[in-house]
């Protein structure tokens, strides 16, 4: 780890220490599912989300299952295994593709390291003692004010696309380690897609094109770009949520009928999910002003710093806002015609190719 005894250096923000810090949890989350799979264990962690947006009475039966116990467990070693090596390199996925690292201020020692791992995997414990971050002088946490350590801005690359990357990756992880768990262990998902003998004829309009497009912005807005003032936790609930759907959709498919991802899914698919992370991006320059703000009242800095952090953060959100929506509606338009058009070839092609061995 870099060490550092007179910090004349660029400062990570709050926001992006945050940012990292729950895209380490989800890398965790998702590799606990694929390691659970291989045991044939359900994804729980992913369920504990489902149930939360669908049925939350449901969450206490589900932890207190064995394998609910067992996945708990499971997934609170590799996450202090995960912030072991954290602090033994400087460094992990989520800070290094956001370009910030960990340095120390004073002498290293096995104990410190051990202890700082420790209080970032009881995660309650973790953002208390991250809010004395606003009020410190060289953003520390409490915990890293007492053992000695600083995180700060390690690149050059400009702050969109590592905000870009890191939304990708939000999505694209746990969705992937949701179909590798899949096709590890099926879970009975052989028939969740329609087979091409059911000969199913989708018909394109405008206003199932509305609909969608309707459906999709409404979560755009609310879940992903609004979440960004629920501090991130409404976008990591329903990123695990589609995770959970997607995954098992595009798994089912791969496993059963791999022509109805390639024409009923891959088309749209790419173009909302592209509109979906633009729309998260939106999110995270909400939180960066929320954290700007907490942190210019404790510094008490000045009330033109305070404008201008409230005008250029929210600018860029709308903009982002309103890039996420154009690409939503392009994607509601090919998931209407192009879509519908593929899946009637495909269903029609393998119905009429059916009907000729029959006969």
């Amino acid at each position: 780890m870099k060490k550092i005894l007179n910090p004349k250096i660029a400062l990570s923000l709050p926001m992006e220490r945050y940012i990292a810090y729950l895209f380490d949890i989800v890398i965790v989350i998702s590799i606990t599912s694929v390691i659970l799979s291989i045991f044939h264990f359900k994804p729980y962690i992913y369920l504990i989300f489902v149930y939360y947006r669908t049925n939350h009475h449901k969450i206490l039966s589900l932890i207190q299952s064995y394998k609910g116990y067992v996945s708990l467990i499971l997934f609170i070693v590799l996450l202090f295994i995960y912030f072991l090596i954290e602090n033994f390199t400087g460094n992990s996925i989520g800070k290094f593709i956001l370009k910030i690292k960990i340095a120390t201020i004073s002498n290293e020692s096995y104990e410190k390291k051990l202890l700082r791992s420790i209080i970032k995997i009881f995660i309650p414990l973790a953002i208390i003692d991250s809010l004395f971050i606003f009020k410190s002088k060289l953003r520390q946490r409490f915990s890293d004010k007492i053992l000695g350590y600083v995180v700060y801005d390690n690149g050059t690359i400009k702050k969109f696309p590592r905000y870009l990357l890191i939304t990708s990756l939000f999505f694209i992880i746990p969705i992937a380690a949701q179909i590798v768990s899949i096709l590890i262990y099926s879970e009975g998902l052989h028939g969740i897609t329609p087979a091409p003998h059911s000969g199913i004829i989708l018909k394109a309009s405008m206003s199932r094109m509305h609909f969608i497009f309707l459906t999709n912005s409404s979560i755009d807005f609310t879940d992903y770009f609004l979440g960004g003032f629920s501090i991130f936790i409404l976008e990591i609930t329903e990123i695990i949520f589609e995770s959970y759907i997607s995954g098992r959709l595009i798994g089912g498919a791969l496993i059963s009928y791999p022509g109805f991802f390639y024409y009923g899914v891959a088309p749209q698919f790419f173009i909302e999910f592209l509109g979906y992370i633009i729309g998260m991006v939106g999110a995270i320059y909400i939180i960066n002003v929320i954290f700007l703000l907490i942190e210019g009242y404790f510094k008490s800095l000045s009330v033109d710093f305070i404008t201008k952090t409230l005008f250029k953060g929210f600018t860029l959100a709308i903009v982002m806002l309103i890039i996420s929506l154009s690409i939503l509606y392009i994607s509601a338009y090919v998931e209407t015609y192009f879509t519908s058009f593929l899946l009637n070839k495909y269903y029609n092609a393998s119905v009429n190719f059916v009907e000729v061995i029959n006969c």
